[in-house]
């Protein structure tokens, strides 16, 4: 008779640093994916402001986005994009799954 486990530790520290402690072009085909690992792909205008910020006006931005969102890492400082999310979770499926469907 096997024993259930009740909690299951998710090791995200190993799962981003698979992917963004690398060189462009260098690691994983999961990190190669990402040609802008640590610089995010919203970025304020001011070095104190955030991404999503607007002037006085709403028309007015004061960020920037990047095109192709699927090519960098990060949405902002500290959050992953979609594809970051994607990449994560690819390394983490497995695991999830064996916690999951544990009889």
């Amino acid at each position: 008779m096997t024993v259930k486990k009740n909690v299951h530790i998710i090791d995200l520290y190993t799962a981003f640093t698979s992917i963004v402690d690398h060189a462009p072009g260098k690691g994983s085909d999961l990190s190669k994916q990402f040609k802008r690992k640590l610089s995010p792909c919203c970025e304020s205008l001011d070095s104190n402001g955030y991404c999503g910020q607007q002037g006085e006006s709403s028309l007015e931005l004061l960020y920037t986005v990047c095109d192709k969102s699927d090519k960098f890492f990060y949405w902002d400082d500290m959050h992953p994009t979609y594809a970051g999310w994607e990449a994560i979770m690819k390394q983490l499926e497995k695991p999830l799954k064996e916690f999951v469907d544990q009889d």
